[in-house]
């Protein structure tokens, strides 16, 4: 009983939904004229046939990161959202899902994942809650980018 309200209450104290990351904003379309200006992995396209203006596409699972009027296109390693779904439905009984989502750096996440793993992911609640955040896709990783959408 006093282990469940210990783990209760670090996760209130981490917030672990927050942003706990280096970045201070999240994706977006990045406008390009050549396939230059999109990175390394990336490739200036159209997005469809009627559309004026040219866009970065990036390459699986690289995405776009806009910090204020500062743009770096497709310079962010993502995270497979379908990866960690089916991490999540195999081993978040463990917190498995959370190790991965921490990226290695996040304390908040990885204390997370190891109070999961000793509650066998709250009794089973927290495991389908996370299971279903991470289905409707109302998930962020460590560093609070999106996940890699490939589903």
């Amino acid at each position: 009983m006093i282990r469940l309200l210990m783990i209760a209450l670090l996760c209130l104290v981490l917030q672990p939904g927050e942003s706990t990351g280096h970045f201070t904003n999240t994706t977006g379309v990045v406008r390009c004229r050549t396939d230059l200006e999109c990175g390394m992995h990336g490739s200036c396209a159209l997005p469809d046939a009627g559309s004026p203006t040219s866009v970065c596409v990036c390459e699986s699972p690289y995405i776009n990161v806009i910090e204020g009027n500062v743009q770096y296109p497709c310079a962010y390693h993502g995270i497979s959202r379908l990866n960690v779904m089916v991490s999540s439905l195999l081993g978040g009984l463990l917190g498995i899902d959370w190790f991965i989502l921490s990226r290695g750096t996040n304390m908040s996440f990885i204390l997370v994942g190891v109070a999961k793993l000793f509650t066998f992911g709250g009794y089973g609640g927290w495991w389908i809650y996370d299971f279903l955040r991470l289905a409707t896709g109302d998930f962020a990783d460590g560093n609070g980018m999106p996940l890699f959408a490939d589903l």
